[in-house]
């Protein structure tokens, strides 16, 4: 099946079979361990106990206690569907010497995927034909893709790359940032040609990079005083702010309105409880007037009424009345940072 990338462009996904998918699962109880403990400290993607945060702080704290102000953030084009067979069955057999298991993985690798296309038409693409790419949505997908990625890192270190460039990696899934002291040229040093929509070169703080829904840049603080921070994306508000539309648009007329906040409290408990590094309280409050004046808006329309309902729907009756969700307080925040750790940038071992 495929589904819309942000980009408007489709992504493929490929869903295993009930069968299949309880076979990937056993075999990854069992590789899983063996491969995680050799993964590098720079992987952060699909890996138990370690989130998507920790990747942004660690892109932050190179960025402001290492002074590594020249960042390169990469998304990396279509990277499940270009991992090539050869070098990934290669790093797989390195730690595997039971040849059923690596038998069974293989398979998987060019198992057939059957799709429709534009006229409904089935056809049945095969990853054989080409000896790349690994399925998005199978089980197994992750770690193969971060295995195919930890060659990638390994390469980095030995040859010098890091200390002669003062550079340091962060990835996440197909997410790349590489950051290093201003004045290095990085893109020219590496040799990498840049594909303008899919990488971006910026130098800190004169700019600004987004990277996993943040925003890492410089902003101004009381007094107007300048700093280096992270705060939700652009992007990132945007997509939320499209999804309350979305859930309080009038195909839900039929609804109860505590049903509906039943629905959008989740979406704001989520979007919250990821989005919260740095200063964040005014973007929460810019969600909140806005879920607000949807909400009471798609109240009026529900009860045929003209108005902005801001005086029959005030504040107090969205939240005591319909239970909706309030973003947390700076207070409150500072408790949820005390609760995920000491600020912690690296893999946990």
């Amino acid at each position: 099946m495929w589904i819309a990338k942000s980009n408007g462009g489709p992504r493929p996904l490929g869903i295993p079979s009930i069968r299949d998918r309880v076979a990937q699962v056993a075999v990854l109880l069992v590789i899983g361990p063996i491969f995680e403990a050799d993964l590098c400290d720079e992987q952060y993607g699909f890996r138990s106990g370690i989130d998507a945060k920790m990747a942004v702080r660690r892109v932050y704290s190179n960025v402001t206690e290492r002074g590594l102000r020249e960042v390169v953030a990469a998304d990396l084009s279509d990277y499940f569907n270009t991992i090539a067979h050869g070098p990934l069955m290669r790093c797989l057999s390195r730690r595997i010497a039971d040849g059923s298991v690596l038998s069974v993985v293989k398979r998987w690798l060019q198992a057939p995927v059957a799709e429709r296309h534009e006229r409904g038409k089935r056809r049945t693409t095969v990853a054989a034909d080409t000896n790349r790419g690994t399925p998005q949505g199978g089980v197994a997908s992750p770690l193969l893709a971060n295995l195919y990625f930890r060659r990638f890192v390994l390469a980095w270190k030995p040859f010098g790359r890091e200390q002669r460039l003062r550079a340091h990696v962060v990835n996440y899934a197909d997410d790349l940032v590489i950051s290093c002291r201003p004045g290095r040229k990085l893109i020219a040093r590496l040799g990498l040609s840049v594909n303008e929509r899919k990488t971006r070169l910026a130098t800190l703080p004169e700019e600004s990079i987004d990277f996993l829904g943040y925003t890492i840049g410089q902003f101004h603080g009381r007094g107007d005083r300048p700093y280096i921070g992270t705060r939700p994306s652009k992007k990132s508000v945007c997509k939320l702010r499209a999804r309350i539309h979305e859930e309080t648009s009038s195909r839900w007329n039929w609804q109860q309105p505590a049903e509906r906040v039943e629905v959008l409290n989740p979406i704001l408990r989520g979007w919250c409880g990821y989005f919260n590094q740095g200063p964040v309280v005014r973007v929460y409050r810019a969600v909140r007037a806005y879920i607000e004046r949807r909400l009471r808006r798609w109240l009026m329309r529900r009860e045929q009424r003209r108005g902005t309902g801001y005086k029959r729907y005030p504040g107090r009756y969205l939240d005591e009345e319909l239970g909706l969700f309030r973003s947390p307080t700076n207070a409150r925040l500072r408790r949820m940072r005390r609760l995920e750790g000491p600020n912690e940038s690296r893999p946990r071992r």
